[in-house]
């Protein structure tokens, strides 16, 4: 231990004597001095620096363009190639005329087009895809390994050969932040009704949170010209909008509760209240939340 502590002593006296040295104060200072001119843009190459950027800028620009629309034909489910390769021709693919659309409201991509087609083809196509694979297993991988509950099915059938293709299926349960009850209400909102309804129904049930769908609505009757009063009666638009209208209400009203709750239940674990509250004070709030919830623990660790 002793010749350890030695040694330290030694290299830090010997650290010391070096920075004391006329060569080391001079290289310094010159580190130091074209760190500040790289900074300010003042030194020699600050135009050769300039059409660097500028060319980085540019090629960061059209590989962001490539890839949003590889990923636009993904999303839509859209093949990338036709028969032809060549841009600007007939049937030459989805992708190309994306990028020729592009074109003509951007300068750079119009540029590319005409300087550099090779960039545009299939093997660089090939290659984002490939990128994209890469990042969305990753992606996939790692909510699986987050999620505390997960599933797994395989499926073996044979194809024209009779060779077996197993085909693996992975399911799991992701959170996020707390938002799939509304998430899936928000799709209810937008598409499927009929499906995503009955859906939002059970999780609602599951949950055990209040389902304020349909409500009975009045309206009022039409007196013919006999005088007679006919039966109510609404349009499939009407409750069609009625029925939207509720699915918001659920929405808020999920969003109202757990802000409720958050505030009457948890709210002694916020910055503020903890910074007033003495160790008394929260030990009793944590007693009584144990009261209150039996199936949740509360712990205090203080010194």
């Amino acid at each position: 231990m002793e010749s350890i502590l030695s040694t330290q002593n030694n290299d830090i006296k010997s650290i010391k004597d070096h920075e004391k040295l006329s060569d080391h104060r001079k290289y310094f200072l010159q580190w130091k001095t074209l760190e500040a001119r790289l900074r300010n843009s003042q030194c020699i190459d600050d135009e050769l620096q300039k059409e660097k950027h500028l060319e980085s800028k540019r090629w960061r620009h059209i590989l962001q363009a490539v890839l949003n629309a590889i990923m636009f034909c993904a999303k839509n489910t859209l093949a990338l190639r036709g028969s032809r390769t060549e841009i600007g021709t007939q049937e030459n693919g989805v992708f190309l005329d994306i990028i020729e659309l592009l074109s003509r409201y951007d300068k750079t991509l119009k540029e590319l087009i005409l300087n550099h087609k090779k960039y545009l083809s299939p093997q660089i196509q090939n290659e984002f895809i490939n990128l994209l694979q890469k990042k969305v297993r990753n992606e996939i991988l790692s909510r699986i390994q987050k999620s505390k509950y997960y599933g797994l099915l395989f499926d073996c059938t044979p194809d024209v050969s009779h060779n077996e293709k197993i085909t693996e299926i992975i399911s799991y349960f992701h959170i996020d932040n707390g938002k799939c009850l509304k998430n899936l209400l928000q799709e209810l909102r937008d598409t499927e009704f009929k499906e995503c309804f009955t859906r939002a129904i059970v999780l609602a049930t599951t949950l055990k949170v209040r389902n304020v769908n349909k409500r009975s609505r009045k309206k009022k009757r039409l007196e013919l010209y006999e005088g007679e009063y006919d039966a109510p009666e609404i349009l499939e638009n009407q409750q069609f909008r009625i029925d939207i209208n509720e699915v918001d209400r659920f929405i808020v009203e999920i969003d109202w509760r757990y802000e409720k709750i958050m505030a009457n239940d948890f709210g002694f674990l916020s910055g503020e209240s903890m910074k007033n509250m003495c160790i008394t004070e929260l030990k009793k709030a944590a007693m009584n939340q144990q009261l209150t919830r039996k199936d949740f623990r509360f712990w205090l660790f203080y010194r």
